[in-house]
């Protein structure tokens, strides 16, 4: 990347929105780093707004003009939300600020040729729209759950995640059949790419729910039906990526490991509360919940071996992950034995065991493994060094953080 910052520096306007996305797409593709995917993203988005690409062209475009501004501002949109979603950072533009529309369903070369463009052409946009749909729903799902409100009651944020989850839903049915293909070797089109984005969304509405913050946490005991709306598309997330991989469909390598960690410590998570409520059913006092509702173990053990075995695949592939695979792998065996020993004997027959002796778990673990940062805004500041930020595109990005 060493001529980076030169060809970011020496242009300006469309072209630097452009070569920023680029350089944001080898980020997402490969491990070396490159910079800060967010500023990254949000440099191509503050761009997008100084050139007022965010509003409603005030006078006339020729259309081929106005479509390459309208696929280039939501291009810039789908991965700034992404990229401050994912790793909890400000987004660069509200969206009642937004009034351009999205993208016609019209291919670039047809306008350009002057031949007739009547008959939709979704091919060249249909995952643009796609995503920047549900990336409207990602701000929803952020503004309503997970802003900072002390006078939101739990009830209340139950029935916006259920509103939520019915637009995610509408949002699937519309787009299911018009923006995926078939045996596609594009990981975009896949339909299990689009599953993958369904439930990673599914996940984010439902976590506000059986995850507590501030004084919630006292006592918290999450409801089971949102602990499987929760486990549900954890597991699935991990099943998707599997079978991408045993198609050969290419992942991108930053968004593969964001899902699968995320959904592994939900995993996680869900394990430890499900061993819990295994237990209470053995108590006196018996649990009210009924068996059928409580997750099955064997699909969280199962879950838990799927995703440190994926985890190691990403470790040999980018060293930097190696240890949040250990680390993973040693709460996954240590959740594995409380969900085994709260079930009833026989419960857990089959299981492919723990994971290797020499990450056996114990309580006396290695002093330092518990200092591994799991947040992923760490790594994302650790590969921020490489392109000067501030000589390419001369201001302190810290300034807008």
């Amino acid at each position: 990347m060493q001529y980076a910052e030169e060809v970011l520096s020496l242009t300006d306007g469309e072209t630097q929105i452009q070569n920023t996305l680029l350089l944001l797409v080898f980020a997402h593709q490969h491990a070396t780093g490159i910079g800060s995917r967010w500023k990254l993203a949000r440099q191509a988005m503050r761009t997008c707004i100084q050139l007022g690409y965010h509003r409603a062209p005030s006078k006339p475009l020729d259309a081929v003009t106005e479509q390459r501004r309208r696929r280039l501002f939501w291009c810039c949109y789908v991965q700034e939300r992404f990229a401050a979603c994912g790793l909890g950072r400000p987004i660069a533009i509200a969206d009642y600020d937004i009034t351009v529309e999205m993208p016609d369903y019209v291919c670039l070369d047809d306008l350009e040729k002057g031949l007739d463009t009547s008959i939709p052409n979704g091919s060249e946009v249909a995952v643009l729209i796609r995503q920047s749909q549900l990336r409207r729903i990602s701000t929803k799902v952020r503004e309503q759950l997970y802003a900072r409100r002390t006078n939101d009651s739990f009830q209340a944020k139950a029935e916006a995640a259920t509103i939520l989850y019915a637009e995610l839903e509408q949002w699937r049915l519309l787009h299911e059949e018009t923006s995926t293909i078939s045996h596609s070797p594009c990981i975009f089109l896949t339909k299990e790419y689009m599953e993958v984005n369904f439930h990673r969304e599914k996940l984010f509405i439902f976590s506000t729910l059986v995850v507590p913050t501030g004084q919630e946490a006292h006592l918290f005991k999450p409801d089971v039906t949102y602990l499987r709306h929760c486990l549900d598309p954890a597991v699935q997330i991990i099943f998707l990526y599997q079978t991408l991989l045993a198609k050969g469909v290419k992942t991108t390598l930053w968004t593969w490991i964001q899902d699968i960690l995320r959904s592994g410590f939900m995993i996680l998570y869900c394990g430890i509360h499900t061993s819990n409520i295994l237990s209470s059913q053995n108590d006196t006092t018996a649990s009210s919940i009924a068996t059928n509702q409580i997750p099955e173990p064997q699909l969280i053990i199962k879950a838990l071996d799927d995703c440190r075995q994926m985890l190691k695949d990403i470790s040999l592939k980018w060293s930097a992950v190696t240890p949040h695979w250990v680390a993973f792998d040693r709460l996954s065996c240590d959740v594995r034995k409380l969900i085994e020993n709260s079930s009833s004997p026989g419960a857990i027959l089959g299981g492919q065991g723990g994971g290797n002796n020499d990450m056996s778990v114990n309580q006396t673990m290695n002093q330092g493994l518990w200092d591994v940062p799991m947040d992923l805004s760490y790594w994302d500041d650790l590969l921020d060094g490489d392109v000067n930020m501030n000589e390419v595109f001369g201001f302190d990005m810290n300034t807008f953080s």
